[in-house]
C-alpha cells in the first residue's frame, strides 16, 4: 500500500510542482530605492517558457504591497480548471507562513523574500506526503515597469526544472 502511494506521489510530483508554479506569484515593495511591483499583471504566454509543460490558458496576478509587506492574489486557468490562491510575504528576509491546497490537503508553505538590488528573490518550500518541494524565484521589472519577469527554479525528487513567466501590466 505504501509503495502504491509513493509511486503515485512520484508520478504526480512534476505536475503538482508545475501547478504550484501557476498558483503562486511575485513579491514587491514600495520603498523608493526598490521597484514597485504593485498592479494587475497578465501572463504573456508567447514570451514565457514552461519547458515541457503546456502553458495555462491564463494567469492574472494582483499584487498589493506596503514595503515590506506584500499580498499576491493569483488566478489561473488551465486544463485542470480555474483556481485562485493568495500568498503573503515580506521583503525583509523574515519568514512568512502561508497555507496552500496541494494534492487534496492544506499545506503550510514557508516563504522568505529579500531584495538583491532591483531584483526580488524569494525562496519557499512545502512538504506533501513526506516529500519536500522547494522553489527559488527571481522577480524583475523591465520596459519602464510595464513588464514583470519571474524565473522560478523548482527542486523535486525527480530533478530540478525552471519556469520563466512574463507578465504585462494592465
Amino acid at each position: 500500500m505504501a509503495e502504491v502511494v509513493i509511486s503515485t506521489l512520484m508520478t504526480q510530483l512534476p505536475f503538482v510542482a508545475l501547478l504550484i508554479c501557476f498558483l503562486t506569484a511575485p513579491m514587491s515593495t514600495q520603498d523608493s530605492a526598490k521597484p514597485n511591483l504593485s498592479g494587475t499583471w497578465t501572463l504573456d504566454a508567447a514570451k514565457s517558457d514552461f519547458g515541457q509543460y503546456p502553458p495555462p490558458e491564463f494567469i492574472i496576478l494582483v499584487i498589493e504591497h506596503n514595503e515590506p509587506v506584500v499580498k499576491i492574489t493569483t488566478t489561473t486557468k488551465s486544463g485542470t480548471g480555474e483556481s485562485t490562491g493568495e500568498q503573503n510575504l515580506t521583503t525583509n528576509g523574515t519568514q512568512t507562513v502561508n497555507k496552500m491546497q496541494v494534492m487534496g490537503a492544506q499545506q503550510e508553505v514557508l516563504v522568505v523574500g529579500k531584495w538583491d538590488g532591483e531584483t526580488l528573490g524569494t525562496s519557499w518550500s512545502l512538504s506533501a506526503r513526506g516529500v519536500t518541494l522547494s522553489f527559488s524565484d527571481s522577480w524583475s521589472l523591465a520596459d519602464g515597469g510595464k513588464v514583470l519577469t519571474m524565473i522560478r527554479v523548482a527542486k523535486t525528487p525527480q530533478g530540478d526544472f525552471t519556469v520563466k513567466t512574463v507578465y504585462n501590466k494592465r
